[in-house]
């Protein structure tokens, strides 16, 4: 049924005539170059539990791409694809069948996705056929940039599970991806010319690796954003390569950063970065910058603004953490914002309180990092001010490696659920990650400065993949509502009752769930 459609079209019309009938087998009708694209989705729709249709000419199931309809729909934002690439479609279920209309091809495939998702969630006859209600649809992303940040660093997931959550963020219409590849626990990626960075990395991506993700994700029309974090969070990089920063072994936790200032370090990174976006075709590459902890400012300074320029220079446009506006970001730069923690009442003064009180810190947390964190207040402020795009990642509600507040009707999951996520943040309801706008979510935000939404999950405290599972499946569908449909849409309790229908696509695929209490799951 319509009303299951996560995230939320821009409009819906129901009613009208008699809808269509799918049949098992029905044919799709798509361009030539839609082809691909529409053979790995009818694939993903049967392992959705959905039908299996075929393509085909003729068929009563329609895409069909429109340049001149580009006239019509607005731009907005930065773009991740061809530039003025757009997302907008306009979908209509007749009794003679299902068409879609869009002005390019990435337009025609999120229509298909809309179809995929009302069929996946129908409830077939006995003979297999499911009618869909007549509905006609306006739809549009409220934001260009949509993506998830998967850390393969601390924790490895094989190529087939990336390209599970690649399938899920298709699913969501999301149009990125960021890998993150790089931290103190290892370095993942292989680099033409460099064994010994992997050498202490047993299960790690080779260059056929990431092109075998990179080509999954570009029939989804999601783009792989490469992430290589430094200066700080390197200590897996200075252990190979020591010659190249500072390592400095504390008793909780080893610390290292980049030594700007070291002969070698810029070609290698030159070449790093180049093979990643040669691999990747991504416009934009992350090169961190968060968290450099016992690195100098200056040094920290240095480093940023020889990043930023490599990268430009490479042809691609940086991105790097909020720290990064103390270095200084160009008027084309990315700022991703994440740091909401520090206002009043938030979890830094929950962390402070306990290290006043001579009380330990969540993982291992040594409390002289944690006036790092009062500096960040002016970052925002500073990045709007040298004119960076702002990728907004709000730390309470885009951080999916929050613990859950509320128990779940499965038992055994509420005994898991002290364990699951970072106990550094305080516990979030399934309700808390819906209710918030991105346009809002950092005071003194400029909504003209955003670039695009990013959610994000962590691995830190992952030990497999059905701990991830746990922590990110249900909380994936409401962020990608909040950056897909328009602000002043969908209410809670009107999206819970969505959200309950789709766990029949995530239980078909195989994918885990936390059962949330404050939903009642179909």
């Amino acid at each position: 049924m319509p009303v299951a459609l996560i995230p939320q079209p821009t409009s819906l019309r129901t009613g009208g005539p008699r809808g269509h009938e799918v049949r098992p087998g029905a044919a799709l009708t798509v361009p030539s170059s839609l082809r691909a694209a529409a053979s790995a989705l009818l694939h993903d729709l049967v392992r959705d539990g959905g039908p299996a249709l075929h393509l085909d000419d003729g068929g009563a199931i329609e895409a069909i791409v429109d340049p001149a309809r580009a006239r019509e729909e607005p731009a907005a934002g930065l773009r991740l694809g061809a530039e003025g690439a757009d997302e907008g479609y306009r979908l209509t279920v007749r009794p003679e069948g299902i068409r879609i209309l869009a002005a390019t091809d990435v337009g025609a495939f999120r229509g298909l996705t809309t179809v995929r998702q009302l069929l996946a969630l129908a409830s077939p006859g006995a003979d297999g056929s499911i009618l869909l209600e007549a509905v006609e649809i306006e739809d549009r992303p409220r934001f260009a940039w949509r993506s998830l940040l998967l850390d393969v660093a601390r924790h490895y997931y094989s190529v087939a599970e990336v390209c599970e959550v690649i399938d899920l963020l298709a699913l969501y219409k999301f149009n990125a991806m960021q890998l993150h590849l790089v931290d103190n626990e290892a370095w993942r990626i292989e680099i033409d010319g460099h064994p010994e960075l992997t050498a202490a990395t047993p299960e790690r991506y080779t260059r056929d690796d990431l092109a075998a993700i990179v080509a999954h994700a570009a029939l989804r029309h999601i783009q792989v954003i490469p992430d290589i974090d430094l200066p700080g969070h390197c200590a897996a990089f200075i252990r190979a390569r020591p010659d190249l920063g500072v390592l400095v072994h504390t008793g909780e936790r080893d610390v290292a950063y980049a030594d700007p200032d070291v002969d070698g370090l810029w070609d290698l990174l030159r070449e790093i970065y180049r093979q990643l976006l040669d691999i990747t075709g991504s416009p934009v590459i992350h090169i961190g910058g968060d968290e450099a902890f016992r690195m100098p400012d200056d040094l920290y300074g240095v480093f940023v603004r020889r990043a930023l320029q490599l990268v430009r220079d490479l042809g691609a446009r940086p991105i790097a953490f909020q720290e990064g506006s103390r270095a200084g970001f160009g008027p084309d730069d990315v700022a991703q914002v994440w740091i909401d923690f520090a206002g009043p009442g938030g979890d830094l003064d929950k962390l402070e309180a306990l290290a006043a009180a001579g009380q330990p810190l969540p993982a291992g947390m040594p409390a002289r990092i944690l006036p790092f964190y009062r500096t960040a207040a002016g970052d925002l402020a500073r990045a709007q001010e040298q004119g960076a795009g702002i990728l907004v990642s709000p730390t309470r509600v885009a951080y999916f490696d929050t613990p859950h507040a509320e128990p779940s009707l499965d038992d055994a999951q509420t005994v898991r659920r002290p364990h699951l996520g970072l106990d550094v943040y305080s516990p979030r309801t399934l309700r808390e990650f819906y209710e918030w706008d991105p346009a809002t979510a950092f005071a003194g935000l400029r909504p003209e400065r955003i670039a695009g939404v990013e959610a994000t999950m962590w691995a830190d405290t992952i030990t497999d993949t059905e701990e991830m599972q746990l922590l990110l499946t249900t909380r994936l569908p409401g962020f990608a509502e909040r950056a897909w449909s328009p602000a002043e849409e969908g209410v809670w309790d009107e999206y819970r009752d969505r959200l309950s229908l789709h766990p029949r696509i995530w239980s078909a695929r195989g994918i885990g769930f936390y059962r949330s209490a404050l939903v009642d799951w179909s």
